[in-house]
């Protein structure tokens, strides 16, 4: 269902006048080799008759977004893969084995669905409006039992928490432990009536959809599922201010897959559509992403029982902590001492998404300093 969504879901809407300026769709299926995830992408490809297929291991960076390239004695600008599936949608498999400086390049093309690239020649670009699928594995051959959580195996892939939020719905697919589920004949107890014809008209119909024709029921409506699911979780994949526009999205995609539309061909986005698609990002505390829980309404619990195993002579170093913007791990280490850190680490950043890294410094903004500095005045004086 994962992979198929990503095939229906549109560029352009607006919530209001809260206008969604991420304009490619994105799903990512990050599972353990041979769980099927490849061929359910190729058959559906073949089903519809468009859209592309990369092979990440052998592509460039040239080779998905563009660049000169040498034909004999003569050096041409082309475009890449995704350029070339414009407004249509691009299936990147086997994308942890993309490098991460190649998914950087990435990223102000998959907010604004432009891709440039500077040549000797001068600044070049083109609308590259496209629906990504990334199909991975966890990177280095590790199995998704080696991390603590599912999304700490996507930060891996992705990088930085910054592109991990680009994604409007992560999916984790575990391989199939029933043999028998496997190894058995399904007839079919119905008329395969949705053919390739019927498809691709449904495909077409659904692709054509510009900002205008996507319907919102109750765009208010949207605001508050988005709010309950900020309020409870804090990671990456749920951004605070892109929260209501990862809903509106899946639902606008569930609601072309299953053709609501009105008399005018618009697609009609009602609130059923909504819960579904609330249901598949609240889903996301099955990867072991802890609900936040406050103390006195604002300090997180899970960040105060990590802060409370700080030894009590050491917690004016937090004030030490609180004036920088950014450390490495052993620079925190030496601050703190090497369990503490890697406990503080794993919470704060993988699990709260209060740190962002950047090679081998890890950041943070004036929330996490926020908090630090609530503790340092509400914990109990030492007698």
């Amino acid at each position: 269902l994962y992979e198929l969504l990503a095939f229906f879901m549109p560029f352009e809407f607006s919530l209001g006048k809260y206008k969604n300026y991420k304009v490619c769709p994105e799903v990512c299926v990050l599972g353990t080799p041979r769980s099927g995830k490849s061929s359910t992408a190729k058959d559906l490809l073949q089903l519809f008759g468009a859209g592309r297929y990369v092979d990440a291991p052998t592509v460039t960076t040239i080779g998905l977004i563009g660049g000169n390239a040498n034909f004999g004695k003569t050096n041409i600008f082309t475009w890449g893969a995704i350029p070339m599936c414009h407004r249509a949608i691009c299936v990147i498999d086997e994308a942890n084995k993309l490098s991460i400086e190649a998914i950087e390049t990435l990223t102000n093309l998959r907010s604004s669905g432009v891709a440039e690239r500077t040549t000797v020649s001068g600044v070049r670009k083109i609308r590259s409006n496209v629906r990504f699928l990334w199909l991975c594995n966890p990177r280095g051959g590790r199995t998704l039992q080696h991390y603590g959580t599912p999304v700490k195996a996507a930060q891996e892939v992705f990088g930085s928490p910054q592109d991990l939020a680009r994604l409007d719905l992560l999916h984790i697919q575990e391989a199939q432990k029933n043999a028998r589920a496997v190894n058995m004949f399904h007839s079919s107890t119905t008329q395969d009536f949705y053919d390739t014809r019927l498809a691709r008209y449904h495909l077409q119909w659904a692709w054509s959809l510009r900002k205008k024709d996507v319907v919102f029921e109750d765009p208010l409506y949207i605001m508050d599922r988005a709010i309950n699911l900020v309020e409870r979780y804090r990671t990456p994949l749920l951004p605070m201010a892109e929260t209501k526009f990862k809903i509106a999205r899946v639902a606008a995609g569930l609601s072309a897959l299953s053709y609501s539309r009105d008399d005018n061909n618009r697609c009609i986005v009602t609130n059923d559509a909504v819960d579904l698609a609330w249901s598949f990002l609240d889903g996301y505390k099955e990867y072991n992403i802890q609900e936040v829980t406050s103390v006195n309404g604002e300090l997180p619990l899970t960040l105060k029982t990590v802060l409370d195993q700080l030894p009590f002579n050491e917690v004016t170093r937090l004030k030490a902590f609180i004036v920088q913007d950014m450390m490495t791990m052993s620079e925190l280490k030496d601050l703190f001492g090497p369990n503490w850190t890697v406990q503080f680490i794993q919470t704060a950043f993988y699990e709260m998404g209060l740190m962002k890294r950047r090679r081998a410094y890890f950041m943070w903004d004036s929330q996490l300093r926020e908090y630090m500095e609530q503790y340092i005045n509400e914990r109990p004086r030492k007698k």
